[in-house]
């Protein structure tokens, strides 16, 4: 049984660390804009073979668009 929207978001306080699952996506949503992200990391070595972790992170404008449209009905998450 898939979990709920509800259930899947976890919040994190600022400077918050936590610990990212290798080679999975992460949807980050921002609380004070409601924009959301995807963002992927990984870890891979540099030319002096020293591993190093790499991020990238992109706007989710479709999911953007749905989470606020759903807000807009049924309040903020």
């Amino acid at each position: 049984m898939s979990k709920s929207l509800k259930d899947q978001i976890v919040h994190v306080q600022e400077w918050q660390w936590m610990t990212i699952e290798q080679d999975r996506l992460r949807y980050t949503l921002c609380c004070d804009c409601n924009l959301r992200h995807i963002e992927e990391y990984r870890i891979v070595k540099d030319k002096k073979g020293k591993p190093v972790i790499q991020w990238r992170v992109s706007r989710d404008d479709f999911a953007t668009d749905l989470l606020r449209a759903y807000e807009k009905k049924v309040g903020k998450l």
